[in-house]
């Protein structure tokens, strides 16, 4: 067949098209150590790709498959460069709930790729306006591929049938073909555009779930009875961002990154908390609910500990430097203040000293017996150089906002980790002004900071960074857990104080948060001894579990004498 400017312009529409999925074969971990895979996968994204040209004419075809394909590889791409994975429901959940301003600000801080995609889809609809509105194949072509491919689909099951790792275990011939069916089917889940459309869908679904569970909120309640005792209390818990247990020098670290922690009395740190989950909105509702990775939907039919506090008759508040999400949002609307300071990620905004500053107006100018206040920084969350104010930029050199994203590469490394570690400076500073406030306060008065999940810092071969990696890390799982209690609270709950200090170097992870707090204020309702860091009964979780960027959860036993 003589090749002509026609076939030019397929070629270079193809190979636009393509793209992602090249990028799929040269990034996703899920093929680049298997060459079958690589092939299997390039066989059915081809197929999929020359189909629809075997019954819609040239243009046409070029057409839809720009509209359908062309618009979502920025974020197919942006999935693989950060989790070297093709997109999940989580992080199209990511995309939906990301505010304007951070998607504005992510999109302008890497300008120079926009221009490269701008200047792509240029040429592909040149290209599609040039094409003559022809059929790309011959009829014997066309035929042939419709004949070819129920053989393809049922060769497909076939060799899925034969790689069951589960076949002959009491599976009935019914139950192999249908799981064979179902892992032929799960291939589309990571080819390009068809992941992006199921994991949209997966996503709403999702949703409308958890508005179905959030229903049941509305007769719950946890039957507790409000404390009309004479002790005066005051709590905050910090919910951390990002925070890594191993970058505190109160931990250990060889850095002076806690000047307050290591200088204030009466701070304990657990040195074996680790997250449940790698994602903020994930973390967050394993926290301050009583779900865990087996009984996730707990957190949308049941209270929170915010509200479970305020059924106890405590003043309450949630203030955030974080955007709400819906979970969040939910919570923050039953308490008695809330503070959310709306902004991007690198917006001209006050820094998280500012929410302690919020509680100690709350104490000025509405005083109570008992209160408990949630507090969410935005911590150690990227961009890190706009984390902490000038005075707090003691490790040199770091990255700037100057730098944008295009930065987190491993050349950048000890520049990132400099800045990296001025955040979690900024962080000591934070919490030792939160101690500072409760220290003037009367009665029993106690404060734990935990972080949601920790962040990869290029840390091995793997190369990652940030947080939300479809494999689950370490360096994401081990999070810091500082406990501070004053005198008050020591003489108050002896056996408490006691049981905390035994338990520091018990293994634990989220889940035992929920209890370890109501444990705390001797909310007994609602305690189980065995998930309290304040109770001798606490049990040991000694691996860990962990949901991760893709929504699947995954196990392993840290190495305790290394972190």
């Amino acid at each position: 067949m003589k090749i002509n400017k026609q076939h030019l312009l397929f070629l270079l529409c193809w190979v636009i098209l393509l793209l992602p999925n090249i990028a799929t074969m040269i990034l996703s971990t899920d093929l680049t150590y298997s060459l079958a895979k690589e092939v299997v996968y390039l066989v059915v994204v081809l197929v999929c790709l020359f189909l629809p040209a075997t019954f819609l004419r040239a243009r046409t075809y070029f057409i839809i498959e720009g509209v359908l394909a062309l618009f979502w590889a920025p974020i197919e791409m942006a999935s693989l460069s950060l989790n070297h994975m093709t997109v999940a429901p989580h992080f199209m959940a990511i995309i939906f709930e990301t505010n304007r301003v951070e998607a504005f600000e992510l999109l302008g801080s890497v300008w120079p790729l926009l221009i490269l995609i701008a200047g792509i889809w240029v040429i592909y609809w040149w290209a599609v306006v040039k094409i003559d509105n022809q059929f790309l194949f011959s009829s014997v072509i066309r035929k042939l591929t419709w004949i070819m491919l129920p053989i393809l689909a049922v060769g497909g099951v076939v060799a899925s049938l034969c790689i069951l790792p589960d076949k002959g275990n009491g599976y009935s011939t019914k139950e192999q073909l249908s799981l064979a069916v179902d892992n032929v089917a799960m291939k589309f889940h990571k080819i390009y555009p068809f992941d992006i459309y199921i994991a949209t869908a997966q996503y709403r679904q999702e949703q409308a779930y958890i508005q179905e569970l959030n229903k049941q909120l509305e007769t719950f309640d946890f039957g507790i009875t409000p404390q009309n005792d004479t002790i005066e209390e005051h709590y905050i818990v910090i919910i951390g961002e990002a925070a890594r247990y191993d970058h505190f020098h109160f931990n250990g670290y060889a850095r002076a990154t806690s000047p307050y922690l290591d200088t204030i009395p009466n701070v304990f740190s657990m040195s074996h908390w680790y997250s449940q989950a790698n994602l903020t909105r994930n973390a967050v509702s394993l926290m301050v609910t009583r779900a865990d990775l087996d009984n996730r939907e707990r957190a949308f039919q049941e209270k929170s500990i915010v509200e479970a506090f305020a059924e106890a008759g405590y003043q309450t508040a949630w203030l955030s430097c974080q955007t709400l999400m819906d979970f969040e949002k939910r919570i923050a609307q039953t308490t008695d203040f809330q503070y959310e300071q709306v902004a991007g990620l690198s917006a001209e905004v006050a820094l998280d000293s500012i929410l302690p500053y919020q509680a100690g107006l709350l104490f000025a100018n509405h005083p109570a017996r008992k209160t408990f206040f949630l507090l969410h920084p935005m911590g150690s969350h990227l961009k890190y150089d706009q984390r902490y104010s000038a005075e707090y930029e003691r490790f040199t050199p770091a990255v700037t906002s100057s730098d944008g994203y295009a930065v987190l590469s491993v050349e950048n490394k000890s520049r990132i980790i400099n800045a990296y570690d001025n955040t979690i400076l900024y962080t000591d500073y934070v919490i030792g002004r939160s101690i500072n406030l409760l220290r003037q306060q009367s009665g029993c008065c106690a404060l734990i900071y935990v972080s949601d999940h920790g962040e990869n810092l290029f840390d091995d071969g793997r190369n990652l960074s940030v947080h939300g990696s479809y494999e689950g890390t370490i360096y994401e799982a081990h999070v810091p857990c500082f406990v501070w209690v004053n005198d008050a609270y020591r003489a108050t709950y002896p056996d408490k104080v006691a049981a905390l200090q035994a338990n520091l170097h018990t293994p634990v992870s989220h889940d035992v948060l929920f209890y370890s707090l109501a444990d705390m204020a001797d909310i007994a309702a609602i305690v189980d001894s065995t998930k309290s860091i304040y109770s001798p009964y606490l049990v040991p979780q000694d691996t860990v579990r962990m949901l991760t960027g893709n929504n699947v959860i995954t196990s392993f036993i840290p190495d305790h004498e290394q972190y």
